[in-house]
């Protein structure tokens, strides 16, 4: 499947398959196949679901994973595709067909997910609450998908910290996959630019981002499917529709100890939810609006 892949604002460049993809992600942060040494490379794939203006809840989350074990996911994620007769999985659509096999189908490819992630990072915010807000705090935050993208951002740093504490023997460097959305795609290479310029840490740690579409690059559809569970799980939340989480949204957050058998947390969701977005506006965390570069 050939990617399109944004490395900057004004450069699209075309590779014909994803081991080609995924080798590129790699060069853009200076690290080739032959040349890297005692690097270890992560690819992190993410997502939005929603938006702000007409959508109750957005979403933007993402899965992390050896960059090499991508190719593996590739290779099943695909096989599951062409016995299914699907060119790409696009969840929102496929959920509309009201199928009775919906629900079954998706969960083969979470279990593909299990088997491949190593981690999931997710952020939900209640936008139909962010609407009633005051025009000030509107003002400051502006368009509520792109504070998500930076503490996704902040969090993706931490994660790649906390790899390179528990595995020392590598250096270990992330290079950042989204879907290309010509609404937001620019603003936030411009945040994750400004990111590394001013933190020496984030320019170690992480690689570089482009922008891709999915039928191409294709973990980015894995994404796409935690970034919609994540969405209806905040309505869930929101709404008090249902007691418990969907089958769908607890198969993406645990999967079994190796050992054990019992469920073990590898998803990670974030909820700025009414209280904790009514928090941020009341000063409460001033110091996160500011490590955003979010005036106080």
């Amino acid at each position: 499947m050939a990617a399109c892949t944004q490395l900057n604002s004004s450069t699209e460049i075309r590779v014909t398959s994803f081991r080609e993809f995924s080798r590129l992600v790699d060069s853009m942060g200076g690290v080739s196949g032959g040349d890297m040494g005692r690097v270890a490379l992560l690819h992190g794939y993410f997502d939005e679901s929603g938006k702000w203006a007409d959508k109750d809840t957005i979403s933007f989350c993402g899965w992390i994973s050896q960059a090499n074990t991508w190719e593996q996911f590739a290779k099943e994620w695909s096989e599951l595709l062409e016995e299914l007769d699907m060119s790409s999985l696009h969840t929102a659509e496929f959920v509309s067909r009201d199928s009775r096999d919906t629900g079954s189908i998706l969960l083969r490819f979470v279990a593909i997910i299990r088997k491949y992630a190593n981690s999931g990072l997710g952020i939900g915010v209640d936008t139909k609450h962010y609407r009633t807000m005051s025009p000030a705090f509107r003002a400051r935050v502006k368009n509520p998908h792109f504070i998500a993208f930076k503490i996704l951002m902040n969090t993706v740093l931490r994660e790649v910290q906390a790899v390179q504490r528990l595995f020392p023997i590598h250096d270990w460097r992330c290079g950042i996959i989204c879907d290309q959305d010509p609404g937001t795609s620019e603003h936030c290479l411009k945040h994750f630019n400004k990111m590394r310029t001013f933190d020496p840490v984030a320019r170690k740690l992480l690689n570089g981002v482009c922008f891709a579409d999915a039928t191409g690059a294709i973990p980015l559809q894995a994404a796409d499917l935690l970034a919609y569970a994540m969405r209806i799980e905040l309505d869930r939340r929101r709404t008090n529709s249902s007691p418990n989480p969907s089958a769908l949204f607890q198969g993406l957050s645990f999967r079994p100890d190796e050992m054990s058998g019992d469920p073990v947390p590898f998803f990670r969701p974030f909820f700025l939810d009414a209280d904790f977005l009514d928090q941020l506006s009341e000063g409460k965390h001033d110091q996160l609006l500011a490590k955003l570069g979010i005036e106080i």
